[in-house]
C-alpha cells in the first residue's frame, strides 16, 4: 500500500519493490481459474453420475426387497440421469425398474 508516497506493508513498514494490492492478486488467481459460463455444459457433471449409478442400484435391490418403492425410485434416478447426458445408466435404470415392477405386480402371487 502506499501511504503518504511511500511504499509500506501493512504494518507500516517500508517496503522496496512494489507490492501488489489484494485487488491485484485477486485478479491473477480470477485469471488463472476463470470459469467459463458454458464448462459445466460442455461437461457431464458428477450429479448426473451419481443419480444415474443410485438409480441401478435401487432399480436391483427392486427385484429382491419392496419392489413398488424401489422401482419407482430407480425409474425417476433413470429418467434424471438421462436428463443429464448418462443414457447408458439412465435407461439401464429404468429396464431393471419397470421389469422389477412388472414382475411384482402382475406375476407375483399376493
Amino acid at each position: 500500500m502506499k501511504r503518504g508516497g511511500k511504499l509500506m506493508d501493512r504494518e507500516g513498514n517500508k517496503r522496496q519493490g512494489k507490492i501488489k494490492t489484494d485487488e491485484e492478486i485477486a485478479n491473477e488467481f480470477y485469471q488463472m481459474y476463470e470459469v467459463n459460463e458454458n464448462s459445466f455444459d460442455n461437461n457431464k457433471s458428477l450429479y448426473g453420475l451419481v443419480i444415474g449409478w443410485l438409480a441401478v442400484i435401487s432399480s436391483v435391490i427392486a427385484i429382491f426387497l419392496l419392489p413398488i418403492f424401489f422401482s419407482i425410485v430407480g425409474f425417476i434416478g433413470g429418467v434424471l440421469a438421462i436428463a443429464q447426458q448418462y443414457r447408458a445408466l439412465g435407461f439401464t435404470a429404468i429396464i431393471i425398474a419397470t421389469s422389477a415392477f412388472i414382475i411384482r405386480v402382475f406375476l407375483s402371487p399376493y
